[in-house]
């Protein structure tokens, strides 16, 4: 780290750094025996189960100790320049470049921290971001302004055998992967079905805001501003199989059994303020409003290839992919007719694929809404204002007590998978009244809490394991928490805990719909039902810790 003055007015500070970290994870010898020969039952000839007789797998020239390893480096430098007594401008840069080996989990099963993986799995994460701050005075007015951009592009190879182990052992009964599944070559032969993925994200952020503030000294003072971002991201996944027939391959890209290739936009926009008037030196009241507009959206395509000889309805199909999906991927792309590949040849609709504007790399779109016989990235949008009423009372010094009447909110979303409807925001309403104490080396905090969320974003796995995300129903949530420490001289103690009593007050449906979902009385799709706590909410939590500090101070 270097810091040092340019001149009288400008100073620079310039940081590089290096770090690996050492891999404490074991890659074990492992071997895998998939389905081959099928076993028939005798009485009717159909499939029960397999002989273990197919493709072989030997992980011997991926094991090592230790195997997973981080490398970390970059740098900062920053400028700071006070262009006379008022005013001063920040600008600074960071850069940070990691690679990693290997993988940062086990399999209790095989032995403490060791696993087994049957190819390198390398990646690559680097981000640049580039900010600006300036501050200043209007008047007796702070005036700050606040900018970024960041560039985050990642990369990386992972092994995907234990999928291939899983739907093995799922549909042993049926001869596994190989027999119920089409794992073939371009000649017919059967093929290793164990998968890799290869991709990343190519992300990027945007952000700027301004804000103006009067004198904090004043009895009365205010707090204003406007803020503005945007995020993208270019999503890539690609699960490979290795020799796959191109007819079971994703179209134009032979050997890849999936491929998700999307671009993402997310904007927000907001206007705030807040007012703070001082009734007495001891009470003071603060309220706040902020107006805010999302408006996020997604674009490309998601899923199986479909062999162009396969037509829906019809009768001798060939396999439509490899794993004999009619529903997802290209069978879900537009029409010219505006159904989809699938509904079209069913509807006897127009089967003309629409590719303009397609991401290059993927063989159509189904990830789009049909608008005026063109195709639209799938949107969610929404505005509205959020607020915040605080009292705060101060009886004397080491004492404050508190209230809050406050709503937030969560932007809603999209789903990545195509035929899926976006989410709504969720909002949270909340009342508390805390405390905040200090008696010399004791200090004890505290809130109570009643808090009504509504419209919860909750999400599951839904078809072909991929993650759904949709609007539940309304919740309400009752709570205290509490911490305290003591620190005297070289020993801290510290401890905390927290009560949740949270409901859902109507229930909640695990469907994954293209409209909100209504499943009261519908058996096996409530998750949880009405008066149930929401998934991930802990009814009790609490924690503790203890330190003695040995040493001396000089006299």
């Amino acid at each position: 780290m270097v810091n040092l003055p340019v001149s009288d007015n400008i100073a620079f500070r310039g940081v590089a750094f290096w770090q690996r970290d050492a891999g404490y994870i074991d890659n074990i010898r492992g071997t895998r025996s998939y389905c081959g020969t099928p076993i028939l039952d005798p009485l009717n000839g159909g499939i029960i189960g397999c002989i273990r007789d197919g493709f072989q797998a030997d992980n011997a020239s991926f094991v090592k100790d230790n195997f997973n390893t981080n490398t970390t480096y970059g740098g900062r430098a920053a400028l700071k320049i006070d262009l006379n007594e008022n005013w001063t401008v920040t600008p600074t840069i960071m850069h940070q470049r990691s690679e990693t080996r290997g993988v940062w989990y086990f399999d209790e099963r095989l032995g403490d921290l060791e696993t087994q993986r049957f190819r390198k799995e390398p990646g690559v994460d680097k981000f640049t971001q580039y900010a600006l701050t300036v501050e200043g005075k209007v008047g007796n007015f702070d005036i700050t302004y606040a900018g970024a951009f960041m560039h985050r592009p990642n990369h990386s190879t992972n092994d995907y055998t234990d999928y291939a182990d899983a739907y093995d052992a799922y549909y042993e009964s049926y001869g596994g992967i190989a027999n119920y599944q089409y794992y073939f070559d371009n000649n017919g032969n059967s093929v290793d079905p164990r998968q890799y993925i290869t991709g990343g994200n190519n992300y990027k952020k945007m952000s700027q805001e301004l804000r103006i503030a009067s004198p904090a000294e004043n009895r009365f003072r205010v707090i204003g501003g406007a803020f503005y971002q945007r995020q993208t991201n270019d999503i890539l996944q690609e699960y490979h199989v290795d020799n796959l027939a191109d007819t079971l391959s994703v179209n134009g890209r032979p050997g890849l059994i999936w491929l998700t290739s999307q671009k993402r936009i997310d904007r927000d926009y907001a206007l705030f303020g807040e007012a703070t008037f001082d009734v007495s030196p001891q009470f003071a009241l603060t309220g706040g409003l902020r107006w805010y507009k999302f408006d996020n959206t997604v674009f490309g395509f998601a899923g199986f290839g479909r062999d162009p000889a396969f037509f829906q309805g019809a009768s001798g199909n060939p396999p439509p992919n490899a794993v004999g999906s009619t529903r997802t991927g290209v069978a879900q792309c537009y029409t010219t007719s505006g159904d989809t590949l699938r509904d079209s040849q069913l509807n006897g609709t127009d089967t003309t694929l629409i590719t303009n504007g397609a991401i290059a790399g993927t063989p159509c779109i189904n990830v789009a809404d049909f608008v005026n016989g063109k195709l639209v990235p799938k949107q969610s949008k929404d505005s509205g204002f959020t607020y915040r009423f605080n009292g705060t009372w101060k009886p004397q010094e080491g004492l404050l007590f508190y209230g809050t009447w406050s709503k937030g909110f969560r932007p809603g979303g999209i789903n990545r998978q195509p035929g899926l409807a976006p989410y709504d925001p969720d909002f949270l309403v909340n009342y508390e009244l805390g405390w905040k104490t200090s008696f010399g080396p004791l200090r004890w905090n505290g809130a109570i809490y009643h808090q009504l969320w509504e419209s919860f974003q909750f999400s599951f796995l839904g078809l072909n394991s991929l993650t759904v995300v949709q609007n539940g129903r309304d919740a309400k949530v009752n709570g205290i928490e509490t911490d305290i420490s003591y620190v005297s001289g070289g020993l801290s103690l510290n401890a905390a805990a927290a009560y949740t009593d949270a409901k859902v007050k109507q229930n909640v449906c695990a469907v994954a719909a293209d409209t909100a979902p209504d499943c009261d009385g519908v058996p096996g799709t409530q998750s949880p039902p009405q008066g149930n706590a929401p998934a991930y909410h802990p009814e009790v939590q609490g924690n503790g810790d203890s330190a003695l500090h040995l040493g001396h101070r000089p006299g």
